[in-house]
């Protein structure tokens, strides 16, 4: 019996063959419509003109220069323009897409003469993109027609629609490349300031060989960011876990800079802001264009502090010395605030929060009051990021520094030898349409193989047998007839009559937020020739800057599978445009075959999520509510489009006291519950958490036990033959499921025994940011359930339209549900206290009303 993996490499045996044979075949009687229906924007040969009238030159590639391949890279650009006057420039980057064609990253500027002007570009990085390998930027010469324009000093305007513009001469090019790559399978946190502090955050960057000492994804922290590096669009900061502004000015963050940043933040990201002793700004309202997302909190400056009181929530470290002069703020909420605007998140052992939270949409920002800044904690090197790191970002297990490592040289039998276990390999088999090319392929064989039966040896021997061999030209061209109607028919027949689009998507939604967020990667059929025009999200409202922030992304997706293997080249490779700081739609050229893309979209709730309801018993309640152990009271229902299953319930409770050692353990008290992969969550039945969270005697329901069976449904992959990957046959809900806890997967431990069974290591390299770490720092219950199956696939949330006209993409939608519990601040543990174990875990029981 095939494996699955020898399954898919025949799809895409057959794929291409199939390919090959449409082309010829449009080739043969369509090309003249779809060369006259492609012509577009880039499409054509572009005038040669003189160059170097235009220099260019790359400042930034990627955020602090670090860019991820196959993901959006921010790529500032440098240009001096040496003419006399002022004129609109079109800026291109070329890319490459999984079909041979070259997507255009374009935006179009007005430069002035002989004055250096630095401009944002957002191009997409190819998947197979190395350190040694370049794309061209180029600056053609511009007629908008009157048409308004940007400015690079002025983003105002919004650019001219490509239909309105003619590209001219060719201005300046040269070539580009990556100064550091980010490696796919490499999670990243930003840090903001140019003092060289990282505060303990480098810990989690450390590595022995091509693993890292302390979990799972190697973490590169970048540091040194500059208020001036920050991007325009919030896509510069997509695939970052975390960013901490640890130095440097708000003020200097304003219009569309800070546009993009509140705009990363609703996407899911996570701003974390030490106040500074000196010269604070953060609270400027008039002034600082982010004052609006900070804790709704009063800050109250606390001089003179000494920090060892905070021993047990900054550091493991004995005999520390800490400043008796620092500078401490304090929060409390507002009065009036809604409990997500200000969440306790950390709190002095006097019980005054210095670390305090604020939701916004998917994201959130934390604010940070001790003076993690002094130079005496530098110098010593004293914050642990296990110790205070983990508490505020959310991650598992100890963190060792370099030099506790040192110590520790040649116990690590548990970082070597790690078996990686990728979890992102149902995306592509999820979204692709290979049956109907097996079908069109195994007619064309079926056909070709009777017709060379009945136009050469068989006819002929049929013939000769009747005497009629004289008649053999005759039979031949008859032959040939009733086998090209026989092959046309059947063409039409198999061939596709309206647009289908199949997609994998996951959809994240935080209770009693306005916007919801959406990763979606999607297969898209296209039944004609020519080109099509794709959007995904609404359009930008009339009067509305287009593109503020970046809004939502379509952009063209290679597989992973697809790199290793090889483009499939269409012989027609053509160009066409994108507007990289507002790329929400694409126009593509088609050729009756597929077109794989990838979403990103946020927005209104889409569809009457999961919720709370009042019981019968308490009719003006409504609320869930943590009881006693890891029990919950309350009851929810949902209005989705279909039934969920597989859904799993995670509660978490308050964090841990401060002043034991957590170990390898979670940093909060959490307890996993999976209703019955039988026994889907209609739309409209309540499902009682009191009854699904009770305790029971059976097999456990700690998180741990949960996480660590999700890591055991990785696909095998080695790193160092790619093509190696072995997707695994079952688990599919669970992997999409873990994507979301590469931060809470068991940590490799430190052992002098040598222990030859090989450890996982979880890899991804499609959902860097979209990971639910952050929420096991605060009481919350989490909520996923899978909306649709290959057999009875449903819609997407994504709103969606091909040519003007709306489509529905089917398929499978991972739902990510988030209900925010009142905070709870953990306490300060007696040094003379044991440890306190984890309570006793027992199963769920499934419990509807």
């Amino acid at each position: 019996m095939a494996t699955p993996l020898q399954d898919e490499q025949a799809d895409r045996v057959l794929g291409r063959a199939l390919r090959w044979l449409t082309l010829v075949a449009a080739l043969l009687v369509l090309v003249p419509t779809g060369a006259a229906r492609a012509q577009g924007p880039g499409s054509g040969n572009t005038p040669s003109a003189s160059a170097g009238e235009v220099t260019l030159e790359v400042e930034r590639f990627g955020l602090r220069d670090y860019a991820r391949p196959g993901e959006i890279a921010c790529v500032r650009v440098v240009a001096l323009d040496q003419s006399v006057k002022p004129r609109e420039v079109l800026l291109r980057i070329e890319g490459r897409d999984a079909d041979g064609d070259t997507p255009y990253f374009e935006r179009q500027v007005v430069l002035n003469p002989n004055v250096k002007q630095g401009i944002w570009l957002y191009p997409l990085i190819p998947r197979n993109f190395g350190t040694t390998d370049t794309l061209q930027i180029s600056a053609f010469e511009v007629d908008t027609g009157g048409e308004a324009s940007e400015s690079a000093a002025d983003d105002s305007l919004v650019p001219a629609p490509a239909s309105s513009r003619s590209v001219g001469r060719l201005l300046g090019s040269t070539l580009i490349a990556m100064k550091a790559q980010l490696a796919p399978y490499d999670a990243a946190i930003g840090i903001v300031g140019t003092g060289g502090a990282n505060y303990g955050l480098a810990d989690y960057g450390i590595t022995d060989a091509q693993y890292s000492t302390s979990g799972h994804e190697i973490i590169q922290v970048m540091e040194g960011i500059r208020t001036t590096d920050l991007p325009d669009r919030w896509m510069g900061y997509a695939g970052i876990d975390a960013m901490v502004w640890g130095a440097g000015d708000p003020l200097e963050v304003r219009g569309e800079r800070a546009a993009a940043i509140r705009e990363w933040i609703n996407r899911g990201g996570h701003l974390v802001v030490i106040l500074p002793v000196a010269g604070q700004s953060w609270t400027s309202a008039g002034a600082n264009e982010l004052a609006e997302l900070l804790p709704a909190v009063t800050i109250t400056r606390n001089e003179g502090v000494d920090l060892s009181i905070y021993e047990k929530l900054l550091t493991r470290r004995k005999n520390a010395r800490f400043p008796r002069d620092a500078v401490v703020y304090t929060f409390e909420p507002i009065a009036g605030a809604a409990p997500t605007d200000a969440i306790k998140v950390l709190a002095g052992p006097e019980g005054r929060c210095v670390v305090a939270r604020r939701l916004v949409g998917t994201g959130a920002v934390t604010l940070i009051g001790l003076d993690l800044n002094h130079r005496m904690l530098a110098a010593q090197d004293i914050i642990n990021a296990d110790a205070f790191w983990n508490r505020v970002i959310g991650r598992r297990g100890m963190v060792r520094s370099a030099t506790e490592l040192a110590a520790l040289a040649g116990n690590n039998s548990a970082l070597v030898n790690r078996e990686d276990k990728l979890f992102e390999t149902d995306i592509g088999p999820s979204i692709a349409k290979s049956g109907r090319s097996a079908a069109g392929l195994l007619l064309a064989l079926v056909v070709f193989a009777l017709y060379w039966v009945v136009a050469g040896p068989g006819g002929f021997a049929f013939l000769k047998r009747t005497g009629l061999v004289r008649h053999a030209w005759v039979g031949f061209f008859a032959a040939a007839g009733v086998f090209t109607a026989i092959a046309w028919g059947g063409a039409l027949i198999l061939r596709p009559s309206r647009v289908e689009v199949g997609h994998l998507t996951i959809l994240d939604h935080v209770y009693g937020q306005p916007v919801q967020r959406a990763r979606s990667w999607m297969s898209v059929l296209i039944p004609w020739y020519g080109q099509a025009t794709m959007e995904v999200g609404e359009p930008p409202k009339a009067g509305e800057l287009a593109g503020r922030g970046g809004g939502d992304v379509l952009l063209p997706w290679t597989s992973p599978e697809q790199a290793q293997a090889g483009q499939d080249i269409f012989p027609d490779a053509r160009g066409y445009s994108i507007q990289t700081r507002s790329p929400r739609s694409l126009t593509v050229p088609t050729r009756s075959t597929v077109k794989q893309l990838r979403a990103d979209w946020s927005g209104g709730p889409a569809w009457k999520m999961i919720r709370p309801v009042a019981s019968e018993s308490d009719p003006a309640g409504g609320a869930l509510t943590l009881a006693e152990g890891r029990r919950m009271t309350g009851l929810l229902v949902h209005e989705l489009p279909g039934p969920l299953h597989d859904v799993d319930i995670i509660i978490v409770q308050p964090q841990k006291p401060l002043g034991f050692s957590i170990g390898s353990s979670l940093v909060s008290r959490a307890f996993a519950f999976s209703l019955a992969s039988d026994d889907p969550w209609e739309p409209g039945e309540v499902l009682d958490l009191s009854a699904v969270t009770s305790p029971s005697p059976g097999r456990p329901d700690a998180a741990e036990e949960y996480f660590n069976q999700l890591l055991g449904q990785g696909s095998t992959i080695d790193l160092t033959q790619p093509t190696s990957t072995a997707r695994s046959a079952g688990g599919v809900t669970k992997r999409l499921a873990a994507l979301g806890f590469f931060s809470q997967f068991e940590p490799p431990e430190f052992s002098q025994t040598i222990d030859y069974a090989r450890k996982p290591v979880a890899r991804r390299a499609e959902t860097h940011g979209w990971d639910l770490g952050r929420w096991f720092t605060q009481p919350c219950v989490i909520v996923i359930g899978h909306l649709g199956t290959e057999k009875n696939p449903m819609p997407s949330a994504i709103p969606m339209w091909i040519d003007g006209e709306p489509v529905t993409p089917m398929g499978h939608t991972v739902v990510r549900w988030i209900y925010p519990l009142p905070d709870s601040p953990p306490p300060y543990q007696a040094d003379n206290a044991p440890a306190e174990p984890d309570p006793a875990a027992v199963p769920a029981q499934d419990g509807r009303g």
